[in-house]
């Protein structure tokens, strides 16, 4: 569908509704329609949901209108671009076929108006539920204020021009649309987005109608939304750790697209580790993978990029959303996928070929695992200014070339392609010295590097290399890195410094 929205769902414990809404979204999806799953914190095995849909997952703190930030945010880092017009959605929202004929006709031709909301209706029968139904008819046409249950379609640049989405755990709706009727007109449009009417369901028809009116009244009278938050806890909010705090605003999107994918396995006892468990335990073992890959991804996520974190086994999403999750609004949101099966080559393969095909168009991708601790933002950004080129490469303030390792002895690792005319690198590698690599990157999948390499072995980074040579690549070594693989490894590790920042 020419002009498909960038589709953006707050969740938090929506297990149970969620499918259906993506159910809905299938034929969006298949025109190209992006579709973000926002997550605050859910126990209840939503990020497993949205894996098996083939849906993007993005990890924020909970707070509804924090989570549409951090949604809009990973569209704007796609590496395709961003996408025009933005739909946001509630998780407990259906869309029948005719509203989607409403959304592509309006995509189409939408004219002057920069933002549109659909008509509202409950998933229930009985006459109450039609009065409600009138009543906020009545309601939208004396204030012309909206639901959000009813879904929001906004160009990305009008979103951008208001401040986007306003940072509050409850009221965004109400505040982003006053925002919008500043500038624009938002027009109604003439189908529905179906709703559930659980919290009345929950409350009781009257309790909840006349709970909605004192919270949006109090609202218009200059009562932070904050302080309303506490009197109205979110769907699921009883399941997972809620926090109301304003959200600080986020920093731009990466200017060019740059992906980063972060290998992890769920830090599970006795299935981590297993090497360097032989001499601390199965436990102690977990609990240092758990502190290395934190810190690793805490770190690399606030670069210029947007950051993946691709998972093992595929249902650990939930776990691994838990782990790394941080309640700092300012940090970039992560995307998380399950890896696929396979070897570690066709797993890197994958990777790489699905952040291509998002773009539509070569961009860099940088592939790292996080038993190396002395990948910095620094050592990254080197990888993708070798991918990007001269020309390309951006200036990031700090010297690309030094020596992040803590290995004085070794090349700084400046750019060798200037010293060979210039030019893009075909394939990046950040050496381990155990033999293998502790980062690679390409702008062009090359299958023959991933197959049938011997992988945990020595030989690894050799065969890498003549694959490469045998394939005309221009390739380009940073300076090599630390893995840590065994007690061995951990002690040099620590000699060194290189475990100072890893919290526990």
């Amino acid at each position: 569908m020419q002009g498909s929205p960038g589709i953006v769902i707050p969740t938090l414990n929506e297990a149970v509704t969620l499918p259906r809404l993506l159910e809905d979204l299938a034929p969006l999806r298949g025109a190209g329609a992006p579709v973000v799953v926002a997550d605050g914190g859910s126990t209840d095995g939503t990020p497993s949901v949205v894996h098996r849909a083939g849906a993007l997952l993005a990890v924020s703190p909970p707070g509804r209108g924090g989570q549409l930030r951090a949604g809009v945010r990973v569209l704007e880092a796609l590496p395709g671009g961003p996408p025009e017009w933005l739909l946001l959605l509630h998780a407990d929202s259906r869309l029948p076929p005719e509203t989607l004929d409403v959304l592509r006709q309006t995509l189409a031709a939408p004219g002057p108006h920069g933002a549109f909301h659909f008509a509202f209706r409950l998933d229930a029968r009985g006459a109450w539920w039609r009065i409600l139904e009138v009543g906020q008819r009545i309601r939208q046409g004396l204030t012309g204020l909206a639901y959000g249950d009813q879904g929001l379609l906004v160009r990305r640049d009008l979103l951008a021009a208001v401040g986007g989405v306003p940072s509050l755990p409850i009221m965004e709706d109400v505040a982003l649309l006053r925002a919008l009727r500043r500038r624009t007109r938002v027009r109604a449009l003439p189908a529905p987005v179906v709703t559930s009417p659980r919290r009345y369901q929950a409350e009781g028809p009257v309790r909840g109608w006349l709970r909605n009116a004192a919270l949006m009244g109090l609202f218009g009278l200059g009562v932070p939304a904050e302080r309303l938050a506490r009197r109205y806890r979110p769907h699921g909010a009883e399941e997972a750790r809620s926090d109301p705090r304003p959200a600080t605003r986020p920093g731009s999107p990466p200017p060019l697209p740059r992906t980063l994918v972060v290998f992890v396995k769920a830090p599970v006892a006795g299935q981590v580790k297993t090497r360097l468990a032989r001499t601390l335990g199965d436990e102690a073992a977990a609990e240092l993978y758990e502190a290395l890959g934190r810190t690793l991804v805490h770190r690399l996520r606030t670069g210029p990029w947007l950051t993946a974190v691709h998972h093992a086994p595929p249902e650990a999403g939930p776990h691994v959303a838990r782990w790394l999750e941080t309640h700092d609004d300012s940090v970039p949101p992560l995307l998380l996928r399950p890896q696929p099966e396979g070897d570690l080559g066709a797993r890197m393969l994958h990777a790489l070929e699905t952040a291509t095909t998002e773009a539509g168009r070569t961009h860099p991708v940088v592939v790292v695992g996080t038993d190396a601790p002395g990948v910095t933002s620094q050592v990254v950004e080197a990888a993708f200014q070798a991918l990007e080129g001269p020309d390309e490469a951006r200036d990031s303030g700090r010297d690309p070339g030094r020596d992040t390792s803590r290995d004085s002895g070794r090349d700084s690792g400046r750019h060798r392609w200037e010293a060979r005319g210039g030019g893009p690198a075909d394939l990046v590698l950040a050496p381990a010295l155990d033999g293998g690599y502790a980062l690679i990157g390409q702008r062009t999948p090359t299958p023959e590097l991933f197959r049938d390499i011997p992988w945990s072995t020595p030989r690894v980074l050799d065969l890498t290399r003549s694959r490469a040579r045998e394939a005309g690549l221009r390739v380009v070594e940073l300076p090599p890195l630390l893995d840590i693989d065994d007690a061995e490894d951990l002690a040099v590790a620590r000699a060194e410094g290189l475990l100072d920042d890893v919290s526990g």
